[in-house]
């Protein structure tokens, strides 16, 4: 959460991309916690999608980051 004060340091910096930027960031920790709960609660039905549900958001924004570093 410090390092996206400096996201906005740049003066020619573009304010709504670093906004979903700094966003998304932020909500990294929350969107992990809840796909983790929601996998504890579904491990006595379905123990392979228990397990597959918090490498969902790792993927997702890791893919967000290749994106981010190549296209942007």
């Amino acid at each position: 959460m410090f390092g996206c004060l400096f996201m906005f340091d740049d003066p020619n910096v573009n304010v709504p991309k670093m906004a979903i930027y700094c966003i998304l960031v932020n909500c990294y920790p929350l969107a992990l916690v809840l796909l983790s709960w929601l996998s504890f609660k579904l491990y006595g039905v379905n123990p392979i999608l228990a397990t597959v549900l918090p490498v969902i958001t790792i993927l997702i924004y890791c893919g967000l980051f290749i994106l981010g570093v190549y296209f942007a």
